[in-house]
């Protein structure tokens, strides 16, 4: 088969891995089918921007460096199950905790605070093991030379300096050059345009009178649980500051969780997180509408390539 004809066949599997990727993501469940709680589930809904529709149908909504780590992961395991192995994904690593599914709500602010101290065990407990460690590698211990040595030639080669391109880098080599190969949406020339003319029109929450109010009432809720701040990210600095000050852990464990609760709990009770909900669904609105032809053009060309 002619090289652009490997390309093309390529592209529609890969684009519906990455859908099921962020699938996945969006439905709360990055290490398997984990259900989101009907209030988290309720919040998260209420904080969706109306862009959100367009990017999630062609799997560009949420992490890209997630969405291509753990689709180049399913490509490696369905390579190595068709070679006859067993090949467990690696679970992605986030480096934020912003990238966590119920970040930002008041349930993970008690349980997590900020995502500060408490990052690796909240990236524990949202993938049911410790992220970014490999879980192949139990099974590998288990196995006899003969076959371990037969598992790492499928999966990398015939070593680690293998030569001759990715033909003889394994599964990993292949899955990584299906990945290169096969354009996918967040490559598409049309997608990088929207994206730069909303970037062009940044979201500006101060700006709206509605969310400057309601900033006004947050700042004085956070000052009457005990934890002034002109902001919900100058809440997060008081946390910060006392780590750079090398405050103890535990104390500073329990610092970032009341911040944290402090923080959520009056976003909620003064209508500011809901006010930067509303205003920031008005402004992408307006972005839709303005650019409707071009988000529908984009839908049609990624939507359907699973």
């Amino acid at each position: 088969m002619p090289q652009s004809s490997v390309f093309r066949a390529l592209r529609p599997a890969v684009v519906a891995l990455v859908l099921a990727v962020t699938a996945a993501a969006c439905a709360g469940a990055p290490g398997g089918g984990d259900e989101v709680p009907a209030g988290q589930e309720a919040e998260q809904a209420a904080s969706s921007s109306p862009l959100d529709a367009y990017w999630s149908q062609i799997g560009t909504l949420g992490d890209a460096d997630r969405q291509r780590h753990e689709t180049l992961e399913r490509l490696v395991a369905r390579c190595m199950t068709e070679e006859g192995f067993t090949y467990e994904p690696v679970p992605y690593l986030p480096t934020s905790a912003d990238a966590l599914p119920g970040s930002g709500t008041l349930a993970w602010a008690r349980e997590h605070g900020y995502g500060i101290t408490t990052l690796a065990e909240a990236v524990s407990a949202a993938g049911g093991g410790t992220a970014g460690t490999d879980p192949n590698v139990a099974t590998l211990n288990r196995m006899s030379d003969a076959e371990r040595a037969a598992w790492t030639i499928a999966h990398r080669g015939a070593g680690a300096a293998s030569t001759g391109g990715w033909q003889q880098q394994g599964c990993r080599g292949q899955a990584e050059h299906q990945l290169a190969a096969a354009a996918l949406p967040g490559d598409d020339a049309g997608y990088l345009a929207l994206r730069e003319a909303y970037d062009a029109e940044p979201f500006d929450a101060a700006s709206d009178p509605a969310v400057a109010q309601a900033l006004a009432e947050w700042a004085g809720c956070v000052a009457a649980a005990g934890h002034p701040a002109a902001t919900p990210d100058a809440a997060q600095d008081l946390v910060r500051d006392a780590q750079r000050a090398g405050t103890a852990k535990a104390e500073l464990r329990a610092l970032e969780l009341a911040v944290a609760v402090a923080d959520r709990t009056c976003q909620e009770s003064t209508g500011y997180a809901a006010a930067v909900d509303a205003a920031r669904a008005a402004h992408d609105q307006r972005f839709v509408d303005a650019h409707q032809a071009e988000l529908d053009a984009l839908v049609e060309r990624w939507a359907t390539t699973g």
